[in-house]
């Protein structure tokens, strides 16, 4: 008999299973075993058991979006704010701030409770840019990214609880 390759790629079968071994030669016993089923969204798997009745817990992806988010509207703010008044001085900074932003949102999706560079970087922002608004009163940048660091200063404390 002639067996033709499959038609879809290997991550996109309904379940794939695993088979956990612990030490020479010992596996987990049958019931263990667990499937994934992928849900088109991007955040969430559902794990189901041999039998595929759910088992109603959802496992999310450790990814920071919120994070990488406001890294990148602060190395975007500072880019556009470049290109409308020319500081070089302001882009260097907001450029800086902006990438230690998301390399603290990266060190928040390996580790949740690792986030002392995130909190650096917002209390930082905060300080600063408050700084600014109390001197100008304008609320277009330094009040929006103070207020926007403020709540990532909250955000990440409450991650710690």
């Amino acid at each position: 008999m002639i067996q033709s390759p499959p038609t879809r790629p290997y991550l996109q079968h309904s379940g794939s299973q695993f088979n956990m071994g612990f030490e020479w030669g010992h596996t987990a016993k049958p019931y263990k075993h667990i499937i994934f089923r992928y849900i088109p969204s991007p955040k969430l798997f559902i794990l189901y058991n041999l039998s595929f009745s759910p088992c109603f817990r959802i496992a999310t992806l450790p990814m920071d979006l919120i994070g990488f988010g406001y890294a990148a509207l602060v190395t975007f703010g500072s880019i556009f704010g470049y290109k409308r008044r020319g500081g070089v001085l302001s882009l260097i900074a907001g450029l800086f701030v902006g990438c230690l932003a998301g390399y603290g949102a990266y060190r928040v999706s390996n580790d949740k409770r690792d986030v002392k560079v995130s909190l650096f970087t917002a209390f930082f922002l905060a300080t600063i840019m408050g700084v600014r608004f109390k001197r100008s009163k304008k609320i277009m940048p330094a009040g929006l990214v103070a207020g926007l660091s403020l709540m990532m200063i909250l955000r990440l404390v409450l991650l710690l609880l």
